[in-house]
């Protein structure tokens, strides 16, 4: 293990059990990290778009492999989040306004609203 992999593994665990943490950003730290996820989850609203880019900010190297999430945990509102979570810019802007809308974007609302 390089000296960097040691520091991210580091990194990974301090934000694990820290306070801003979701089910969607938990997906993406298990996925990262090798290890099962209990409750695999996409973000459903921007709170939870706003834990994963913060997860990224955190650990930027994930960026590059978020292409592995969709493929560990099949669900289709990845393509989604997966797609504004590569976006820099976008996650940025999400930072920086720390939107806590709670509100869902109307494609995912649909699609929550028809599996129930």
């Amino acid at each position: 293990m390089t000296t960097r992999e040691a520091e991210i593994e580091r990194m990974a665990v301090r934000w694990i059990v820290g306070a801003h943490t979701g089910l969607s950003s938990k997906t993406i730290w298990a996925v990262m990290m090798g290890v099962p996820c209990e409750h695999p989850s996409a973000p459903y609203d921007r709170d939870d778009s706003w834990r994963c880019a913060r997860l990224l900010a955190f650990i930027p190297e994930w960026r590059a492999r978020l292409d592995e999430v969709p493929v560990a945990y099949p669900h289709r509102l990845w393509a989604w989040g997966i797609a504004e979570l590569k976006d820099e810019a976008w996650c940025a802007r999400l930072l920086a306004t720390h939107w806590r809308t709670y509100e869902p974007t109307p494609a995912l609302a649909d699609d929550h609203a028809q599996r129930a």
